[in-house]
């Protein structure tokens, strides 16, 4: 098959986990992405070993370590990066696939047109491509701390602006004013609250997302639950 069909067929796997919140950390994408890969590889091994089955074990032992690292490093690639566009550009659905899908083909692409012998192109395989995996998970883990860590800050900021007494001559509390006009009392009243529910959450779900990348396991805050049940509540 050709680099495109394969790597989109690799990608469609990423998305629908990506799209059901199966994967959490750069470290998970890459961890699934190979796992895909690799997979694909084996079954398309075993497509050609039927073909083929007069090749010598010299030859499936090269092609077999060149297919595996290649389609577990493209998959690995193209989940790290739409994982971390995803994140952070949660309304663009289908441009934050892009980038990560153009570099996985543009490897599969470029692996299939070198001109050199399949032992010499499976070695540069095993020592170049755990090198490009590494260097892009390192640019995710970055870009996805420095995003969670800006959200973290934001949410701060915000959530002592709803507790100050200045609040009320901000455009926020401005805007809460002008909502008087046209809801009851007792609902924006409601609405303020969910405001705040809903950053005390989320500044909650940003600390224990930055410890665990520091490696530290935090315990579940005790009133997430009743937060969750009082968003629930005023949605309902």
């Amino acid at each position: 098959m050709a680099p495109v069909t394969e790597e989109t067929a690799k990608a469609a796997l990423i998305v629908y986990l990506i799209r059901r919140h199966r994967i959490g950390f750069p470290v998970d994408a890459a961890q699934l992405g190979f796992a895909i890969g690799t997979g694909f590889a084996l079954v398309e091994n075993l497509y050609y070993l039927r073909s083929l089955s007069d090749a010598g074990l010299v030859l499936w032992s090269v092609r077999g370590l060149g297919t595996a690292m290649l389609h577990g490093a493209t998959t690995s690639i193209f989940a790290m990066i739409s994982l971390t566009a995803a994140n952070r550009h949660p309304d663009r659905r289908v441009a934050v696939l892009v980038p990560g899908w153009l570099a996985a083909v543009a490897i599969h692409s470029a692996f299939n047109h070198a001109p050199l012998p399949p032992v010499e192109m499976t070695a540069i395989l095993l020592l170049a491509l755990p090198v490009v995996v590494l260097w892009v998970f390192q640019r995710s883990e970055q870009t996805t701390r420095e995003w969670i860590g800006a959200g973290l800050d934001l949410d701060l900021v915000l959530l002592e602006m709803f507790s100050s007494d200045s609040f009320a001559v901000t455009r926020f509390g401005a805007y809460l004013k002008q909502l008087r006009d046209r809801f009851p009392g007792p609902v924006v009243a409601d609405m303020l609250c969910l405001l705040r529910v809903e950053l005390e959450l989320s500044i909650q779900a940003k600390a224990v997302l930055m410890a665990r990348e520091a490696g530290v396991m935090m315990p579940r805050h005790p009133d997430a639950e009743r937060a969750v049940a009082e968003i629930h509540c005023q949605s309902g």
